[in-house]
């Protein structure tokens, strides 16, 4: 049974037991190919993306659009490589917040050895008010689907770890590479 026909929004399951559900349908099916990905809505939707990218060029990521209730922000790591800073640092992985005042879009050069750009969406939570927050990725509602407008772009449409239903618009972010 290939998960991606099953339409998971119908089901009485979150996005994160959704996703593992999958797993555990392919691993059984002996299918393991890419990143976890579901049906929702219509949408295929995954956790985090893993796009094709040139070995090097520069990076644009902007934030088109996200709901001010919660820090939240964009999560870009590049194995092996990374993006390169004005004084020359790689940074392998790095956060851009979509905080009021900060820049909603940036450009970086990166160098990507293996050809791969790994992204999610990232939200910072507090246990309770006590304790310092903390940066979570993949909580029960989150994922995402993305847009393809030409080979170089993405769009993302995000859904964070508590909004439920998922309406995917918590962030909405673009990548463009050149």
């Amino acid at each position: 049974m290939d998960p991606l026909n099953i339409d998971y929004s119908l089901s009485d399951l979150c996005i994160r037991e959704a996703m593992t559900d999958a797993v555990s349908i392919r691993a059984g099916d002996g299918v393991q190919s890419g990143p976890p990905r579901i049906t929702w809505d219509g949408h295929s939707v995954l956790t985090g993306d893993m796009w094709d990218v040139p070995h090097e060029g520069r990076l644009t990521i902007t934030i088109e659009g996200a709901r001010p209730y919660l820090r939240q922000g964009i999560e870009i790591q590049v194995p092996g490589g990374g993006l390169c800073l004005l004084d020359g640092t790689l940074l392998p992985r790095m956060h851009m917040w979509s905080d009021e005042g900060l820049p909603d879009s940036m450009t970086y050069p990166y160098v990507a050895p293996g050809g791969k750009i790994l992204s999610c969406n990232v939200y910072e939570q507090t246990l309770d008010g006590r304790y310092a927050p903390r940066v979570k990725r993949w909580g029960d509602w989150a994922g995402m689907w993305i847009e393809e407008p030409s080979v170089s772009e993405r769009i993302y449409h995000c859904n964070l770890g508590n909004t439920n239903p998922p309406r995917f618009e918590d962030l909405v972010y673009r990548l463009t590479v050149e």
